[in-house]
């Protein structure tokens, strides 16, 4: 079983953030997630009901959760690169072993193993990777429309 080394005080202080936000908070270490969310009595563990961060949220954008600034700025260079086609993550800006993880772990990116050859940190867009990134795009321009 993995340890997240979080003490007790910073499993409150994440409890107390979602409670009065009404959030979902996380904490990722080696590829594991811990989650924690507020208690809604009505109906069991659920995200809170509303918050000031519903707004920045649109809940018909077709990927969830949303894709995080560093993954915007690897799939648009991904896409502008090709299907299939070899890029290095260390040569693009703001692509980081985390943010590798994160997309391939959504099937839009297939990446090597990291390793310590420059060869090793290939990475090539996948075609859910460009649906999905497409469909991104018309939804945000179909919202521009309205």
């Amino acid at each position: 079983m993995k340890s997240f080394k979080l003490s007790p005080t910073d499993l409150a202080a994440m409890a107390q953030v979602a409670k009065d936000y009404g959030v979902q908070v996380e904490h990722e270490f080696e590829g594991a997630i811990l989650r924690i969310q507020p208690l809604s009595r009505e109906k069991g563990m659920q995200p809170g009901e509303s918050n000031n961060l519903d707004a920045l949220c649109d809940p018909l954008e077709p990927i969830h959760p949303p894709l995080d600034y560093n993954e915007m700025f690897t799939m648009k260079t991904l896409v502008e690169i090709g299907v299939g086609q070899v890029a290095y993550s260390s040569l693009i800006r703001w692509c980081d072993l985390r943010t590798v993880k994160k997309l391939a772990a959504r099937g839009y990116i297939f990446a090597k193993p990291p390793g310590r050859k420059i060869s090793d940190d290939e990475i090539r867009l996948t075609d859910d990777g460009l649906l999905a990134w497409i469909a991104l795009l018309e939804h945000r321009r179909s919202q521009k429309d309205i």
